[in-house]
């Protein structure tokens, strides 16, 4: 049975139409009845097909691994490497050709031993060359416990937990951070008009930042796992572990969430 097939006859024996899973999922109705058919060029690639099939998937109750391990078979993807699907989907720019000798990897070791130990002797002779010169006189005075202010990180951006220390500090208008505390959770995140700004998962240990300066429309599949901050400013989990969660964060965002059992 196609991934299109199994999809619609999960979302009938459930109940739904393809209008009240479109309300639920915020996925246009047009792009649903293509995944219905098996026509997954309109979800923009197959990583955001990929994304768009698990979020339908939950909500019918399908068996997710049968659904993913369909598509991958169809698509032919479970034996691509990762850098031809992350091209495809724009996420990285074609490799580049060069026309280099063959290089060993005892060469290639002995060239990276070497820049590791540049960058680490570089920084040191100029500390301690800085050290032995004293300024002739005092240009300004600064408070030396001020602190560069931190840039705030750009929508779809994940970071590790050292990072998000730094985020937290010097919180920016509309900035809204998941944390994945407690597991892995998979993440859908759109804007108003439903375009797709982040689809993937977050694994345990890794946070993900978004502008909430516009309203997002969020999905997430495992709720519990995860901690939000929004602007620095702790709203903690949304749900519990296992509870599929849909969203609102911005101007204009519902006062109450949509909460399905995993």
């Amino acid at each position: 049975m196609s991934v299109g097939t199994y999809l619609r006859e999960a979302r009938e024996a459930s109940g739904y139409s393809v209008e009240q899973i479109s309300a639920k999922t915020r996925l246009r109705a047009t792009l649903i009845r293509d995944i219905e058919s098996d026509n997954f060029y309109s979800c923009g690639g197959n990583a955001y097909a990929r994304g768009h099939i698990r979020t339908i998937g939950q909500l019918v109750n399908a068996d997710m691994d049968r659904l993913i391990a369909e598509f991958e078979l169809t698509t032919g993807e479970e034996d691509r490497p990762m850098i031809d699907l992350l091209t495809e989907n724009s996420a990285t720019g074609p490799a580049a050709k060069h026309n280099l000798p063959h290089l060993s990897y005892k060469f290639m070791a002995t060239s990276a031993a070497v820049v590791v130990g540049l960058m680490i002797l570089v920084p040191t002779a100029n500390s301690m060359f800085k050290s032995t010169v004293k300024p002739a006189h005092k240009i300004s005075t600064v408070n030396p416990s001020a602190k560069e202010p931190v840039p705030a990180n750009q929508a779809g951006t994940t970071v590790t937990r050292k990072q998000q220390s730094a985020v937290a500090a010097v919180p920016t208008a509309g900035n809204l951070v998941f944390s994945a505390d407690s597991g892995t959770t998979w993440i859908a995140v759109t804007d108003a008009h439903g375009k797709n700004l982040f689809t993937g998962k977050i694994s345990l240990g890794q946070t993900q930042s978004f502008d909430a300066s516009q309203l997002l429309n969020v999905t997430l599949g495992n709720s519990g796992a995860v901690t939000v901050n929004l602007d620095g400013k702790s709203l903690g989990s949304p749900g519990a572990l296992g509870e599929v969660k849909y969203l609102q964060y911005g101007p204009g965002s519902a006062s109450v969430s949509t909460t399905i059992a995993g």
